[in-house]
């Protein structure tokens, strides 16, 4: 779209020459919508009246849609929604299958059933003592599945299952303890111990064992530590614990990883965050290129052997070739981006067949040659919920 610069200098709006519109994200002429690109590529486009999200599209042109009542992606693949007046979901249907998932509501909002495809009901009843906490929840046969109590200040403090059997809490909220303590169903206790960003920094399982872990800021792993004996201290000379350790970059991608025996894997990334190599503590190096959709394209052994990968319009991989160009896999896709068929290096090609919602419900290729040849045939099948049945 060609521009302009407005009346007022360096500080004056840009204009579209033909529509002599100000840039406004929220202008229709502009589309309407505010994108937000993250650091790897992908693109959230951001309705301008609403502020909801509408599509998501990553580096190889893949997006998925979202509206009021569906979301939908390239592949014409959807699922479809119906909204009550409030707003609120009540039913959820594949348009391919035509299965529904159907939701109720009371009076107050609050979910209180859900009827899934082959219309088995879940139900959920909450407190009616102010609070409106969730306290059971009922399974398809009518069995209380679970319920829940709470303490005084909304915590939960016991949950039982359709057996009868517990689950306890006890929190200690002292600034300076910050305990909770989780005794399981045959009495286990486990003692857990938070630091003020609700991170478990200190752990004693029900036998004695005991586990100690440090974070940063942004709730990312530091290091852990497996107490061997007692935990290691000038005051008892000990110094057997076994700790493993991470290092991140600015971007929160991990740069080193190190072991409980000082080992270090250290990873290397591009700008998009991608990992582009990867070094073990013997110093054997993988390294992987990436094209400008973000695919991975080659990957270098540490022997220096390069493996190429080559993909269609839709991010799917259709060959890939050994460090000579040998053609090792070759690859075929529906619309949906489901293979269908797969032929190795020996000539072998495998076929395979989906039903309505993907699911693979058979794979086929032949074998022997002539009068000898036979197809070796295997066939699963799904219920309505999309089980593996058989």
């Amino acid at each position: 779209m060609p521009w302009r610069r407005g009346k007022h200098g360096d500080f004056g709006e840009y204009l579209d020459t033909f529509s002599n519109h100000g840039f406004n994200p929220a202008d229709p002429v502009f589309g309407g919508a505010y994108m937000l690109k993250l650091r790897n590529g992908t693109e959230l486009a951001i309705n301008s009246e609403t502020g909801e999200l509408a599509s998501i599209t990553d580096l190889t042109g893949n997006t998925v849609f979202f509206k009021g009542d569906s979301i939908e992606s390239l592949t014409g693949r959807k699922i479809e929604f119906t909204r009550d007046w409030a707003g609120r979901i009540t039913t959820v249907k594949d348009s391919q299958s035509l299965k529904e998932v159907n939701y109720a509501y009371d009076g107050a909002g609050n979910l209180v059933s859900v009827t899934d495809p082959v219309q088995a009901t879940t139900q959920f009843t909450y407190r009616t003592d102010g609070t409106n906490y969730l306290d059971t929840i009922i399974d398809p046969l009518g069995r209380a599945a679970a319920r829940t109590e709470y303490t005084a200040d909304g915590r939960v403090s016991k949950v039982t299952d359709a057996a009868g059997k517990t689950i306890e809490y006890t929190y200690d909220t002292n600034a300076e303890s910050r305990l909770q303590t989780v005794t399981d169903q045959l009495g286990h206790v486990t003692t857990i111990t938070l630091n003020s960003n609700g991170d478990a920094v200190r752990e004693v399982g029900p036998t004695g064992s005991i586990t100690k872990r440090t974070f940063d800021n942004d709730h990312r792993l530091l290091s852990e530590t497996t107490v061997v004996g007692l935990e290691d201290s000038v005051a008892n000379g000990e110094t057997n614990d076994l700790t493993i350790s991470n290092t991140y970059d600015v971007n929160g991608n991990q740069l080193t990883a190190t072991d409980k025996y000082g080992n270090v894997t250290r990873t290397g990334y591009n700008g998009r965050n991608q990992p582009t190599s990867q070094t073990d503590a013997f110093g054997n190096t993988t390294q992987t290129g990436y094209d400008s959709r973000g695919l991975p394209t080659s990957i270098r052994d540490a022997n220096g052997n390069v493996t190429s990968l080559k993909f269609d319009v839709r991010s799917n991989p259709t060959e890939i070739r050994d460090d000579n160009g040998n053609l090792l896999v070759t690859n075929a896709y529906n619309q949906y981006g489901e293979i269908i068929s797969s032929t190795s290096v020996f000539g072998r090609t495998t076929n395979f067949d989906y039903d309505l919602n993907g699911n693979q419900v058979a794979s086929w290729y032949f074998g022997g040659t002539g009068p000898d040849q036979v197809q070796i045939l295997n066939k699963t099948e799904f219920d309505l919920l999309n089980r593996n049945v058989g």
